[in-house]
């Protein structure tokens, strides 16, 4: 993660040694850039600069121009400062400087120049034409057999091109391929006659202008053309094509007999049989043998089996409980069908000594097809059945009938009778050493008790509920504890706390500590829930308040009195106690957004976000700015590369404790935190 500027960065011209631009592989790996903004693009070996709204190869660095006009030359600069257009051009003033004829004059015009050597033509017979312009060179060569001299005679000079070979030249003579001449009769090869023969006949010589004629015979004509140049064709035509030449005229076949050809055109078919087809493809006839295929037979377990002859279909078909499929090599898939059963639940009503027939125990095979069932026969067994005749009262109890139930009736408690659970003593007062009383009052004021000496269990277990119920956290007190020696033992320094309940209290008898906490003579101990076992389960109430101490830890600090400095802290008449000044090298988290108390958003200067924080109402009274060191953070809000992260900006204090955060450019509120610490 790159350490993120949110402002400018000044060296105070102080080195930047090796630096190294941002490297990425083209325009779109670095997107949108600022004016001045500087990448190496890694694949062209070029530094870019973000200039006039695109990227733009400063060919490693922004170099500064100064282009002036010169002789002849206007610079012609257009465009911006950051983005300049030069177009120079002559600064000729003549305006026909497009015309060929013209040139540019040291007067810096235009002009057509005078008695200037304009060239010459070169030419020769069946070759191009060509232009010869000054100080051009023009080189006669010579070919084979030939040589190329210059004579000069005062201001003319003479080329001349002759043979170069040897020996006499006149009409006896011919050049040969040596270049040299020699005397026709030494010629190689020389014509003076040929020799014409025949298969039948004799060899004749012909002589110059003997004639050789070439006769047709019988089925052949001939005939005599000019050809190119002086040369002479004989054409030959067969007209006769098979009375006297050595072919096939009968053809034969195995069981066909023989076939002859009964004219020079006859045509011979050559035709397929059975499991054979012919083609001909130009002069080549071809014979392809065919499959010979005769058919197979599809047979099952049971059935008659069954030919399939070439193009029929064989089908391999799913039974009860089976199902096929065709594979992709040309084959058949038998796969047993999921099996889905119904069960019936009859209702069956069973008597006394009845039977009923159940299953118990299934075999099957590797498939899981049933192979076997075992049933068991069950004989319910029978049972007396009685008659109740009559329902009569017990102790405590009433029928009504009183003389017992033989139909319908009730059975209710007697209230009144000597057995009764329950007196109804009418207008009876309470005594005052009753133990039972009601908080409700009725109209009546009827009150029921109990005879505790013929009350049911249950009626006692209910009472005693109830109690219980009504006294749950009440304060109960259970005696002293020695602290010093934790008798009882409440806490875990023995065995074990022993079992308490909600509510119950001790009064502390002996200082020591409890759960590791210091109680003196006089403290209370309040358990808060049953079975507490450990001190945030126990209320412990002070009575005997010291000094308070200082420690390493909670624990080792003694709880009591203690005093405050008047500067650094207030109290209330209730004893509430305020920080007026924080104590040095304390710390503060705020929020950069207006909403917050004490912080306030500047965006008078153009180009700059401050944040401006007024210590004293966004931190506490008397924090002094020159004090007060800053880091800069982004909140989750400021986006994948700023989020968590530190980022370095400018902070500036003043002397009236003001703190102000500069943001380079526009900045989101929430984005950005300030974490303080206050150095004194």
């Amino acid at each position: 993660m790159a350490i993120q500027f949110l402002n400018d960065l000044a060296l105070n011209q102080n080195e930047l040694i090796q630096p190294v631009l941002e490297n990425k592989p083209n325009n779109a790996g670095v997107g949108t850039g600022i004016e001045g903004q500087l990448y190496f693009d890694t694949t062209a070996d070029v530094v870019k600069v973000w200039a006039g709204g695109a990227w733009a190869e400063v060919g490693g660095g922004v170099i500064s121009l100064t282009l002036n006009d010169g002789t002849y030359i206007d610079v012609n600069s257009t465009g911006t400062a950051t983005n300049p257009v030069f177009a120079p051009d002559l600064s000729a003033v003549d305006g026909n400087s497009t015309a060929a004829s013209r040139f540019l004059t040291k007067d810096n015009t235009w002009a057509v120049p005078t008695d200037l050597f304009s060239g010459w033509k070169l030419n020769v017979t069946g070759g191009t034409q060509t232009t010869i312009q000054s100080n051009d060179e023009v080189v006669f060569a010579h070919g084979t057999f030939l040589q190329t001299t210059i004579g000069t005679v005062g201001a003319i000079s003479t080329i001349t091109t002759s043979l170069s070979a040897t020996g006499t030249k006149d009409a006896t003579t011919y050049l040969a391929g040596d270049n040299t001449f020699k005397a026709i009769s030494t010629i190689p090869g020389l014509y003076n006659s040929w020799n014409v023969a025949a298969s039948n006949g004799t060899t004749r010589d012909v002589e110059t202008t003997d004639t050789v004629s070439l006769t047709a015979t019988d089925g052949m004509s001939s005939t005599v053309s000019a050809g190119a140049g002086q040369d002479s064709i004989v054409n030959f035509v067969n007209t006769d094509k098979g009375s006297s030449q050595f072919i096939f005229k009968n053809f034969t076949a195995d069981g066909g007999g023989t076939a002859t050809a009964s004219t020079n055109n006859d045509t011979l078919t050559i035709a397929g049989g059975a499991n054979i087809t012919t083609a001909r493809a130009g002069d080549v006839i071809t014979i392809t043998g065919g499959e010979g295929y005769s058919g197979w037979f599809f047979d099952g377990d049971t059935g008659t089996a069954q030919e399939v002859d070439s193009g029929e279909t064989a089908f391999v078909l799913g039974g009860t409980k089976m199902s096929t499929a065709i594979g992709g090599t040309r084959s058949v898939s038998v796969t047993h069908d999921n099996t889905s059963r119904t069960d019936t639940a009859p209702t069956v009503t069973l008597t006394n000594g009845g039977t009923f027939i159940a299953e118990t125990s299934t075999l099957q095979d590797a498939t899981g097809h049933v192979t076997s069932v075992a049933v068991t026969t069950y004989t319910l067994p029978t049972s007396t059945v009685g008659t109740v005749t009559e329902v009569d009262a017990g102790a405590g109890l009433v029928t009504n009938p009183t003389a017992g139930i033989t139909d319908t009736g009730t059975v209710s408690i007697n209230y009144t009778g000597a057995a009764n659970a329950i007196l109804t003593p009418g207008t009876a007062v309470a005594a005052s050493a009753d133990q039972i009383i009601f908080n409700d009052v009725t109209a009546s004021n009827a009150v029921k008790k109990t005879t505790l000496a013929t009350i049911p269990v249950t009626a006692v277990t209910a009472i005693k509920t109830y109690i219980d119920n009504a006294t749950t956290g009440a304060l109960v007190f259970q005696g002293g504890y020695n602290a010093g020696t934790n008798t009882p033992e409440l806490d875990s320094r023995g065995t074990g706390p022993i079992t308490v309940e909600k509510g119950w209290t001790y009064a502390v008898t002996d200082v020591g500590t409890f759960y590791g906490e210091v109680v003196e003579a006089g403290d209370l101990l309040i358990a808060e829930v049953d079975n507490a076992a450990a001190l945030a389960s126990w209320t412990v109430v002070q009575a005997n308040i010291g000094v308070a101490g200082s420690g390493a830890t909670d624990g080792a600090t003694t709880k009591g009195i203690s005093g405050y400095f008047n500067g650094d802290f207030n109290i209330t008449a209730n004893g509430f106690v305020t920080l007026v000044k924080p104590p040095s090298s304390t710390t503060k988290n705020i929020l950069l957004n207006s909403s917050v108390t004490g912080v306030s958003v500047d965006t008078s200067t153009a180009g700059i976000t401050k944040y401006v924080i007024d210590l004293s109402a966004a931190w506490a009274t008397g924090i002094e700015s020159e004090n007060v060191m800053c880091e800069v953070r982004g909140t989750s809000s400021a986006g994948t590369d700023l989020a968590y992260h530190q980022v370095f900006t400018s902070v500036l204090a003043n002397a009236n404790d003001i703190l102000t955060i500069e943001f380079k450019g526009a900045i989101t509120e929430g984005h950005y935190r300030a974490l303080l610490v206050n150095v004194e």
